[in-house]
């Protein structure tokens, strides 16, 4: 069990003590009022629905499986309800990268960007590095 002095809420979903699984955290004295969550049984996302100070907000975390997997991500975002009256906020360790060219140390390229590549367009940082390919992506994600 995760203990912390500055942790109030936790919110997981866990597969085994020692395969997978996520969270999200609250701090102490952070206004957040629960709605209700969805948690994944193999300890893969979690989503939490809820006000944070006094906006409608779902958090999402994640934690992808380390092969491509098109139907996990369809499967998350067919879980996250409607957005109209919501902001989302997903993070996690998606096991892949979003542009090929610059979030990996091989030369694709594509055109989706997360919120820290908007803030550095140009930036090649590396979050994980692959001894079996020799090469470094960047994986995981605030979207």
């Amino acid at each position: 069990r995760l203990k912390a002095k500055w942790i109030d809420k936790i919110y997981h979903s866990s597969f085994t003590h020692k395969s997978r699984g996520v969270a999200i955290l609250f701090r102490k004295g952070t206004l957040f009022k629960h709605t209700s969550t969805i948690a994944d049984k193999e300890g893969r996302y979690i989503i939490v629905i809820g006000e944070l100070n006094t906006e409608k907000v779902i958090l999402v975390n994640i934690y992808g499986p380390n092969f491509d997997s098109p139907l996990f991500f369809k499967k998350v975002f067919n879980n996250i309800p409607e957005l109209t009256q919501y902001n989302l906020i997903i993070g996690g360790d998606f096991n892949c990268t979003l542009d090929p060219y610059l979030d990996r140390s091989t030369k694709q390229r594509k055109n989706i960007k997360d919120v820290w590549r908007t803030e550095n367009p140009t930036g090649r940082e590396y979050s994980f590095y692959s001894p079996v390919h020799k090469t470094y992506s960047r994986i995981d994600y605030f979207l």
